[in-house]
């Protein structure tokens, strides 16, 4: 996911394998079926795992205290991607009626959220990562955009995760204007079209926003659309999946949505300390597929530019904690990109993903 990207996510990735997969369910428990005319559950949250031990069960908790106060009845699919903790016996025992869905192979973020897909019975499905967790309310509103507006097929959050936070975790599909927009500022003198950027400016206006895509941190769709598409492309492993099923979702006709009004939460990368560049290799590789190898070396150029900038206008104009780890990944992204420059060609994610095994 591109969840909280110029944040400093860090790497879910340990455990790349061939892609092998059981679903593991408790010996007592049969397989789901839901019989055709039993009346669906109104919201199936899907959270996928990986060492979230430590997290997961606060995400999950708010998803449900968010159905307690919208009065809506929750369905739990959990899909783990063969986390080295106790993050599987920790759903099972906390939430006993939850679907567990145990990967031998870590198979990334879009193929688990494909597995729940088969799973899920709700007439409306939950992304919920698992070190996010939903604020009072916010699952309602949601609901109720995608029940007014049959014409969206998702509608994420506003993510709240610090000050440094100047965008909202969604925005136009990225090309050579929209990273433009955003990296180099051009949005704050032209703000329409995909000038407004890769990431929307976040403003103080709580209106809903149509964008090209939304971050899947905390993301509800509508499964008559995402099974349109055919869920999320397999062929992206981590970062850049959100925002290509996005642009597929309004290829098609959909539209996609980010209601402010509806905030949430996001501890960022808990499944790994450190930080990551992976999300910049996963926009360029959205960039490459759309429009070409060429384009993509320019779009790296122009990250790598707006991102220096920005690391060093952090450590010149602040002096906090917060801001010195903002300056820090804002310059090791811009290195990812410079790299992306220097190599011309960003590599084939399955080519990527091979050499990390």
């Amino acid at each position: 996911s591109l969840a909280g990207l110029e944040r400093g996510l860090t790497d879910a990735e340990a455990g790349v394998g061939v892609p092998r997969t059981t679903v593991a369910r408790r010996p007592d428990r049969p397989r789901l079926v839901v019989p055709p005319t039993a009346a669906p559950r109104r919201v199936s949250v899907i959270t996928v795992t990986y060492r979230s031990e430590g997290q997961v069960r606060a995400a999950l908790d708010s998803a449900l205290a968010a159905a307690t106060h919208a009065g809506f009845s929750l369905e739990i699919v959990v899909v783990d991607n063969a986390s080295p903790d106790r993050s599987v016996a920790l759903v099972r025992s906390a939430y006993p009626e939850a679907i567990v869905i145990e990967n031998r192979t870590n198979l990334g973020f879009g193929t688990a959220c494909n597995q729940a897909f088969d799973h899920a019975s709700g007439d409306l499905w939950l992304l919920l990562n698992p070190d996010a967790a939903l604020d009072p309310g916010a699952r309602g509103r949601l609901v109720a955009f995608l029940d007014d507006h049959r014409e969206a097929a998702a509608v994420g959050a506003r993510i709240v995760a610090g000050s440094q936070t100047r965008s909202e975790n969604a925005g136009m599909a990225p090309g050579l204007r929209s990273l433009a927009g955003h990296f180099l500022l051009l949005n704050m003198v032209l703000p329409w079209g995909g000038w407004r950027g890769f990431f929307v400016t976040r403003g103080p206006a709580a209106a809903p926003i149509k964008v090209d895509w939304c971050g899947a941190a905390v993301l509800l769709v509508r499964p008559k659309a995402i099974r349109a598409v055919g869920g999320f492309d397999p062929t992206f492993f981590l970062y850049g999946e959100d925002v290509d099923l996005g642009i597929r979702l309004t290829a098609e006709g959909w539209e996609v949505w980010l209601d402010p009004s509806a905030t949430a939460r996001h501890e960022m990368g808990g499944s790994q300390p450190g930080i990551s560049t992976r999300w910049v290799d996963g926009t360029l590789d959205v960039v490459r597929r759309r429009n070409g190898p060429v384009r993509a070396r320019v779009a790296a150029g122009i990250m790598a530019v707006g991102l220096a900038a920005r690391a060093v206008l952090a450590a010149v104009r602040y002096d906090t904690p917060e801001a010195r780890h903002h300056s820090t990944v804002m310059r090791a992204s811009a290195g990812r990109a410079l790299a992306h420059v220097l190599a011309n060609v960003p590599p084939r994610r399955d080519q990527r993903n091979r050499r990390d095994q």
